[in-house]
């Protein structure tokens, strides 16, 4: 595990860090995100796995197209 995997388990499970270890690791395996985002969503709130992994392209344009 590195610095900055550490850092976003601490940020995002906070006192469930572990939890949200194996339900990652778990997805990166498995190829399944449902458990993952379902998590996020309940921890963050909706979209919180576009938010988190998504370029923000995925949403649509910001601006008027040029």
């Amino acid at each position: 595990m590195n610095a900055r995997y550490a850092t976003f388990l601490d940020e995002i499970g906070r006192d469930e860090a572990d939890d949200l270890h194996d339900v990652v690791l778990t997805a990166m395996i498995s190829g399944q995100l449902s458990a993952l985002s379902a998590l996020l969503r309940e921890r963050r709130g909706p979209k919180a796995f576009e938010s988190l992994f998504l370029s923000p392209v995925y949403f649509g344009p910001i601006g008027p197209a040029t």
